[in-house]
């Protein structure tokens, strides 16, 4: 047993020193050789040449390596390694360091108990946190799509790759300061908090980068749209919560270890200027359940019907999983439990999912509004010059066109090619309120 575990301890990993000087001198080999690009793991093997396993083993800092591997990887990036830069698993599980030792602070975590699909979305967003390293990430998607659900399962699935976790919702709407002085109570410590603790926003960013750096933190904003303005272009925050951006665009352009991930209704302004498929921030748009997990939400709320017609009201919802637990709730309480019934009923539009979907058209402005009243008239996606004619010349092309950027930025609007169409559970909102 104990010869087992000893086997499991052995080999070299970066300390978090020697893996800060690592990730600059890739940072600059990436920044003059592949315009800023991060290089994947792939890239990482050819150019170390190393085997894609042992590459793995360095990035994730779990497995030890042998040092002369630790030692031609760095190399390859010009990283002559010092006795400070890595250390023995042996070593770091028997010793006290505080690095080694992880510490969680749910506050509002959400439990998902029972949770459906998504299985496709889960390995991509594992990917980008712990395989890819991504800095910020952000899950975007209409209310009830699900975004906090699956960032709660996707935490949990991933928390033992990281020696922090912090979990806030920004629904209780803390300031900026407010936020920041939360995150370092947790980091410093109570003891430590009177002492390193800085009222000034600057200051704090620059505690927070540090800890960021020589640590592995994931950090998560739940409903960062909580704070953003009404009736203005999407992602633009409340007047007295826009240094947030100050926040998301500092995590995400800094050297660090670490990573942001946002949920949100709408993508910051910040994001959306950062991101991109091969960069350290990404974006997944949220969209509705597979059939098959839509149907398992239908069997779990214990309601009957034959297949086609589970089938129609997982269509006539787009598989959005608030709205089918919503419009089940009521085929129990209504339908005597049957489908079919209910669609006799003429009810399609609850108001309990009204009240919902209203949340968002409220928060456009009036000419976003227009545009979604004009695009309901169209059965099928309509061309940008389509729509042009239904709206008046008074209006320019370019502000509409900002205002199609918008409601995409806010997942209201879906671009296929050319052609644009809302997303259908908003245009079934929009047709029965218009």
């Amino acid at each position: 047993m104990n010869r087992q575990k000893q086997k499991r301890s052995r080999g070299l990993i970066f300390t978090s020193e020697g893996w800060q000087k690592f990730q600059a001198k890739k940072q600059d080999w990436e920044s003059e050789n592949k315009s800023g690009i991060r290089c994947t793991l792939e890239e990482l093997s050819e150019l170390t040449g190393l085997a894609y396993n042992t590459v793995l083993k360095v990035v994730e800092r779990e497995k030890g390596v042998d040092k002369r591997s630790l030692v031609k990887f760095s190399m390859a990036f010009d990283l002559e390694l010092s006795p400070n830069d890595y250390i023995s698993l042996s070593s770091l599980n028997s010793s006290d360091d505080k690095h080694a030792i992880k510490k969680v602070d749910w506050d509002e975590f959400i439990e998902t108990p029972f949770f459906y699909g998504r299985t496709t979305e889960l390995t991509l967003l594992e990917k980008w946190v712990v395989t890819d390293r991504c800095k910020l990430v952000t899950i975007q998607g209409i209310g009830g799509i699900g975004k906090t659900a699956l960032c709660a399962r996707l935490v949990k699935q991933v928390e033992h790759k990281f020696d922090y976790v912090i979990w806030r919702s920004l629904k209780t709407l803390p300031s900026l300061k407010e936020l920041l002085a939360d995150l370092l109570q947790v980091l410093f410590g109570e003891s430590q908090l009177e002492s390193n603790l800085s009222s000034n926003i600057s200051c704090s960013l620059r505690q927070l980068i540090s800890y960021l750096r020589s640590h592995r933190c994931l950090i998560v904003l739940d409903n960062l749209d909580a704070i953003m303005q009404s009736g203005a272009k999407c992602g633009a925050y409340i007047k007295e919560y826009h240094d947030y951006g100050r926040l998301i665009k500092y995590l995400g352009e800094t050297l660090h270890q670490s990573c942001l991930l946002l949920t949100t209704r709408e993508k910051p302004q910040e994001v959306a200027l950062m991101a991109g498929e091969a960069l350290p921030v990404r974006c997944l748009r949220l969209d509705g359940l597979s059939k098959l997990a839509a149907q398992k939400i239908l069997l779990a709320s214990n309601i009957s019907g034959t297949e086609a017609e589970q089938n129609r009201l997982i269509q006539r919802y787009s598989g959005h999983p608030l709205a089918l637990k919503i419009v089940a709730q009521k085929i129990n309480s209504t339908s005597n439990r049957k489908i079919a019934r209910f669609f006799q009923q003429d009810n399609i539009m609850l108001e309990e999912l009204r009240q919902l979907l209203s949340q968002h058209i409220e928060r456009l402005s009036s000419l976003e509004r227009k545009i979604l009243c004009k695009l309901a008239i169209f059965p099928e996606p309509v061309s940008f010059s389509g729509l042009r004619k239904e709206i008046s010349l008074s209006v320019s092309s370019h502000k509409i066109i900002d205002s199609l950027e918008s409601l995409s930025r806010r997942s209201l609007i879906v671009r296929k090619s050319a052609f644009l169409t809302m997303h259908p559970i908003i245009n079934l909102y929009v047709t029965n309120n218009t």
